[in-house]
Order: structure tokens, then C-alpha cells, then sequence
């Protein structure tokens, strides 16, 4: 498993392999290339912080190439974070899944831009692609852009955003279960996390302390 800070070196994934990247990104502008290879399958977790702006682009290299990417943005009073994540399927049987969650503390911008090109003439391909956006204080900037170019028939492709606040439903029944308001809103933002790592601290224990010290510091903002 790779676990690199600030950096924006391409990558390829090695055909009939499964690899997992966790990539940190914190006040660093880049433009990132990741090559799928034919038969590969890459998990991939990118963690925005400070005034990040980066683009990163998946491009298919062969046929039946998997990638499930997450993005952590974590927002922070009086920073911007732009992201923009494009992943371009141009080979049957490929797979892509994105889930991009953001956190807005107060005075926390976030520009982010998920978006899929499925290219013309392939068939058999999957690509599903989530943006949340959790505000979590005031006078935040939000912009989110989900798009999906589809240019062929044979597809299942779907996409959705969100833009909110912890749902209040289940802050109430955390709390009528004996949490405190403060312990009820910890427990939801720590589930946003835990669903970007949970693969990754599967081949990784370790990173349960990544996803730790993520979490306190988001919560103290």
C-alpha cells in the first residue's frame, strides 16, 4: 500500500493486481494522472487539507479495470479547496465508483468538481459517482459540480450530490439513545470518515490512526 503526502507523481496500476493508494494532500497544487491497467483494481483515498487545489484524472489503459475512489476535502475557516476529479472510461468492462465527501467548518470554502467521460463505443461499463458536502458551521462557500459525459449505450452510470447538515433525524434518536448533542455529532462525522478508510484500514490497521487524527482535528475546527 502507498501512503505518500504532497505527492503529484503519475501512477499506473500493474495489470491482475489489486493496490491500494492513499494520497494526502495539504496546501499543494497538482495535476495527477492514474493509469488503470487491463484486469487491475485500485482503491484509491485522496485527503484535501489547507488550500489544496488539485486535479486528478483516471483514465482506463485496458479492458475490465476497476477503481472505487474516495475524497476526504476538509475545510478549514478562511482556506479555499478546489478539487477536481475526472475519471475517463475508454475500454469495455471497466468500473469506476467515486465517493467524494467534503466537511465545511465555519468560514470553509469548497469548489469541487466530480465528473466521468464514458467514451464512444464501449460496453459492459459501471461508473456511479456521490458528492457530500456536510456544512458544519457558518458562513461557508460551497460550489459542486457532478457530471457525467456518457457516449455510449451499453452503460449503468448514475451520479447525485448533496449539500447539508447532519441529519437532525438521527442526531435525535443518538441522542435519545443517552449521547450528549456534542457526542451525537461526533458520531456522524466520525461515520463519513470510517466509510472512505474502512477498505484501506482492512489492509492497514494501521491507518486507524490517520483516520483518528483526521476526525479530532476536523471536530476542533
Amino acid at each position: 500500500m502507498h501512503i505518500q503526502k504532497n505527492i503529484g507523481d503519475h501512477f499506473s496500476s500493474e495489470s491482475w493486481t489489486t493496490q491500494y493508494i492513499v494520497d494526502q494532500f495539504t496546501a499543494f497544487t497538482t495535476t495527477k494522472e492514474i493509469h488503470l491497467a487491463e484486469q487491475s483494481t485500485l482503491h484509491y483515498l485522496a485527503i484535501l487539507d489547507g488550500s489544496a487545489d488539485i486535479t486528478l484524472s483516471f483514465l482506463s489503459t485496458g479492458e475490465q479495470a476497476t477503481v472505487y475512489v474516495y475524497a476526504l476535502l476538509l475545510g478549514n475557516i478562511w482556506t479555499t479547496i478546489k478539487a477536481h476529479i475526472h475519471t475517463h472510461l475508454a475500454h469495455n468492462h471497466t468500473t469506476a465508483h467515486m465517493h467524494l465527501i467534503s466537511f465545511l467548518p465555519t468560514q470553509a470554502t469548497i469548489i469541487l468538481d466530480g465528473w466521468v467521460d464514458i467514451h464512444p463505443d464501449v460496453s459492459k461499463v459501471s461508473w456511479h459517482l456521490l458528492e457530500e458536502n456536510i456544512i458544519l458551521g457558518a458562513w461557508i462557500q460551497i460550489k459542486t459540480l457532478p457530471m457525467l459525459d456518457v457516449q455510449s449505450n451499453d452503460v449503468s452510470a448514475s451520479h447525485g450530490a448533496r449539500i447539508e447538515k447532519l441529519d437532525p433525524k438521527k442526531l435525535f434518536y443518538a441522542q435519545s439513545r443517552g449521547l450528549h448533542e456534542a457526542e451525537a455529532k461526533w458520531l456522524l462525522v466520525h461515520g463519513y470518515i470510517q466509510q472512505c478508510f474502512w477498505s484501506f484500514i482492512t489492509q492497514n490497521p494501521e491507518l486507524e490512526n490517520l483516520q483518528q487524527t483526521i476526525f479530532t482535528d476536523l471536530m476542533n475546527r
